[in-house]
């Protein structure tokens, strides 16, 4: 393990005093630790734990005709740090993991939930969550900082409990501002929330056929692409619908009484065509017309509790989120209802989600509550159907990597420190979000993680408020390599990697073991998946 480190020397940038403050703070947030109260789950049909519990017997059921089963539950060591990440996208502190393993009661698992619902980072990471299903372009480094602007817009109406149909609304009802994108496409557009949610139409580039296309996929789950140039002999989609749809979002123009007149030309011809829904049904136009009005009328009738590809598309997409795989594959082609793997368990699931008023919180929390989700990833060889691991995603793992190292995650200071965004999107852009089920790391990102600035910092022996806390003199090394587990793993050790960990420690007191040593774990598989 010596060799694993090849970090440049550093330069003591904390006093002996202060040093010896942050190992006070941290042994007592690693020694203490308060029960963790109990949570009343409620009663009714429409509970996230009674919807859990039918999904529960549904896939059961479907893995039972399929010579299959359920994988063993997880432990608690698991669950922890995997519902720490898929809540608030980060992984739990020392002292979080400590006092949930060390907690005996057996509603403890609810309780978490419960907290985390309820905590800081939960609409946060839920705005990244969402902005990445139905934006995968605002990824792109040209719209960084507006997609920024956004999720702190969209954590702000999840706060406010804003609903999911309100919010996709807002998304195709916006108000454009083309000039402004076209200009400076990284401009965060103010801080006005009338402005934000136009980057859906930016990242469409404001052109009426790209609307049409993203808005059905992210909203609807229904490819119209290939249908643009022609009619495809193997869609069910048809030229004229992918255009009469595009209409919606056409710019109008005045007619002799006044009114927008809404027509689009069909590229490569001289066909007109009016706007007209997917069912086939003309939209009922107000007696007054504007140019929002076409956009708004397909928005009434996208987010119609009715349209039952919305509430599906939405359950769809959030649980490929979650377990690396949609209920229906491909994730843009639920008009293939045959090709559901667990269609039953898509109809309940959508049902509660329209049954909560479409609330995406109701949705998380019914996720995290089945027992499929509370499984082991682990994987054996009886037929048991073990959880997909997942890689981190930019954000969780740079949040993570903060928390591993005591620290606070800069997410909740950006708008006040430029240093802290730049330092902070900087290694974000280096792990752009990964297909669904993905575990591998490109070489770039195995190098940032193994010789990166942000690692160095974290392991720094003289600066990571951990290592400083761990080499108080009072400490053995029993206590050192378990409190470097907790904060990297969310687990206590095993036996053997006691002994080997143990080992590697007692061949130097240097303090750069400690850092060789935490440097490993961070750089480990394990550290960098949920799993």
């Amino acid at each position: 393990m010596s060799g694993m480190c090849n970090d440049p020397p550093r330069s003591k940038i904390v006093s002996r005093s202060w040093a010896l403050g942050l190992q006070f703070v941290l042994l007592s947030s690693l020694l203490l630790g308060t029960a963790v109260p109990t949570v009343d789950a409620g009663e009714g049909p429409t509970t996230p734990v009674s919807v859990a519990q039918e999904i529960d017997t549904l896939l059961e059921r479907d893995w039972k005709s399929a010579g299959q089963r359920p994988a063993d539950p997880a432990t608690d060591a698991e669950f922890l740090r995997r519902v720490t990440l898929d809540l608030v996208g980060r992984i739990p502190t020392v002292a979080e993991t400590r006092r949930f393993l060390v907690d005996q009661h057996p509603a403890k698992r609810e309780a978490l939930i419960n907290d985390l619902m309820q905590s800081r980072g939960r609409e946060w990471h839920s705005a990244r969550v969402w902005r990445r299903i139905w934006m995968p372009r605002s990824e792109a480094p040209d719209f960084r900082r507006r997609a920024q602007s956004f999720d702190q817009w969209l954590s702000t109406e999840f706060a406010k409990g804003q609903r999911y149909d309100a919010i996709v609304r807002s998304l195709i009802t916006a108000s454009p501002t083309p000039a402004v994108a076209a200009t400076d496409p990284t401009s965060a557009d103010s801080a006005s929330h009338k402005v934000t949610p136009a980057l859906f139409l930016a990242t469409s580039d404001f052109e009426p056929e790209q609307l049409a296309a993203n808005s059905m996929r992210a909203f609807l789950g229904l490819n119209l692409d290939c249908a643009q140039c022609h009619d495809h002999p193997f869609s069910r989609w048809k030229q004229d619908q992918f255009w009469e749809t595009a209409a919606f979002f056409a710019r109008p123009s005045a007619t002799e009484k006044g009114l927008a007149d809404y027509t689009l030309t069909i590229t490569g011809t001289d066909r007109q065509v009016a706007p007209r829904l997917l069912t086939g049904a003309p939209p009922q136009w107000p007696t007054v017309v504007d140019h929002q009005t076409g956009r708004r009328l397909l928005a009434d009738w996208l987010t119609a509790s009715d349209n039952s590809f919305f509430a599906k598309n939405a359950v769809n997409r959030y649980w490929a989120s979650q377990f690396g795989q949609g209920l229906i594959e491909p994730l843009d082609d639920l008009s293939q209802p045959e090709s559901a793997l667990h269609p039953e368990v898509l109809q309940v699931l959508s049902d509660a989600f329209i049954a909560s008023g479409f609330d995406v919180q109701f949705l998380a929390a019914v996720v995290v509550r089945t027992s499929w989700y509370q499984s082991t990833s682990r994987t054996n060889a009886d037929g048991a159907v073990p959880l997909p691991m997942r890689v981190l995603t930019g954000e969780q793992l740079y949040d993570s990597l903060q928390v591993t190292a005591g620290m606070p995650p800069d997410r909740f200071d950006l708008e006040h420190s430029e240093k802290n965004w730049n330092r902070r999107e900087a290694f974000v852009a280096l792990f752009p979000n990964s297909e669904s089920g993905d575990t591998e790391r490109s070489r770039k990102q195995v190098l940032a993680m193994m010789n990166g600035a942000v690692t160095e910092g974290v392991t720094n022996p003289e600066a990571s408020p951990l290592l400083v806390g761990l080499q108080a003199p009072f400490l053995d090394d029993t206590s050192r390599i378990e409190a470097l587990f907790l904060a990297a793993y969310s687990r206590f050790p095993t036996e053997n990697e006691l002994k080997s960990c143990g080992d590697f420690l007692a061949a130097s007191q240097h303090p750069e073991r400690l850092s060789q040593l935490f440097w490993a774990l961070l750089n480990s598989t394990e550290f960098n998946t949920n799993h």
